[in-house]
């Protein structure tokens, strides 16, 4: 995965194996004046010039294509995620029995 910063965005509707899709194009400042393709997808239809943008691309052959990034939750990211929560519930813990000290322990 790598971010670029995007130049130009293309957007055209092309016949493939699997029917009409959306085909999008972009430049990018760090790619100058290659295209780099792929298709248009929940992750990128709000793609404008000027976004910075996470995408992995994959050379193929003379042209540059990207991949959409996953909708699907990588393992490291869930851990990551399931910590933040974590850390906010216990921080969120921590300071109600700092505050109702006394209170709880009088009971």
């Amino acid at each position: 995965m790598e971010t670029v910063t995007l130049t130009k965005v293309y957007r055209k509707e092309v016949d493939t194996k699997y029917g009409k899709k959306m085909s999008v194009g972009i430049q990018t400042k760090e790619h100058s004046d290659k295209w780099i393709n792929g298709f248009e997808h929940e992750s990128n239809k709000g793609w404008k010039i000027g976004d910075k943008v996470n995408i992995e691309i994959v050379e193929n052959g003379e042209y540059l294509n990207f991949k959409n990034p996953s909708a699907k939750l990588t393992e490291k990211r869930v851990r990551e995620i399931i910590k933040e929560e974590t850390d906010i519930r216990f921080k969120g813990l921590k300071k109600y029995l700092e505050e109702n000290y006394r209170t709880i322990k009088n009971r």
